[in-house]
């Protein structure tokens, strides 16, 4: 039997802890500020824990079914979105991701609104009506002393109107009513953001 060496154990590791990302990312509303890094992320560390489960059932280390399951948080979490990498390899997969990509680009920030004490920035997302005539809203949470990472507080796709305050002429007013709680004056909705929430998960081509 194979001894495991110090570099395994780092790299397995490191899939266990790419894994636990990942699930949090899945299943609350933190999420990468890049909506590129949201895609490619899972595809990864898929890849990784395959090449880790592969490398560690050909060796003959003495626990091995061990550690391939340290693997296991990182492969079943990112395994829809490797599915849906493979989706988008085909025809219509590279047209919806297209229209993703197109719709992501052509967004803008209509708003940056730091809480009272400055240790957090809400960000309103604008992106105009494209395929479909929708426009979208996003409200997301950046914390000043974490990287990487915001929260998506609010996202909804609107038909167009010119008559709506969603217009691209329309300015909007987000409101801190202390450092725990917003108010979104057209959407009519307070958000509290004391704490991380759960959501569905997100298997989407860019978020």
């Amino acid at each position: 039997m194979q001894t495991l060496t110090r570099n395994w154990k780092i790299f397995l590791g490191l899939n266990l802890i790419l894994g636990i990302v990942q699930i949090i990312g899945m299943y609350t509303d933190i999420e990468f500020e890049s909506p590129y890094l949201n895609f490619f992320f899972p595809i990864i560390i898929t890849f990784l824990a395959i090449i880790s489960v592969i490398k560690v059932l050909k060796s003959k280390f003495s626990v091995d079914w061990l550690l391939a399951s340290l693997c296991l948080p990182s492969l079943v979490s990112s395994l829809p979105y490797f599915v849906l990498f493979l989706i988008m390899l085909t025809p219509g997969g590279w047209y919806v991701a297209a229209v993703q990509a197109n719709e992501f680009n052509a967004r803008s920030i209509r708003g940056e609104f730091p809480s009272p004490d400055g240790t957090k920035i809400a960000i309103i997302y604008y992106t105009p009506p494209m395929e479909g005539g929708n426009i979208g809203i996003h409200i997301k949470l950046k914390y000043r002393f974490i990287p990487l990472v915001v929260r998506s507080l609010y996202e909804d796709s609107i038909y167009f109107d010119w008559n709506s305050p969603w217009n691209p002429n329309f300015e909007y007013k987000l409101v801190w009513i202390d450092n725990k709680n917003i108010e979104v004056k057209e959407i009519q909705k307070l958000s509290s953001i004391n704490r991380v929430r759960p959501a569905k998960p997100k298997v989407f081509l860019v978020t």
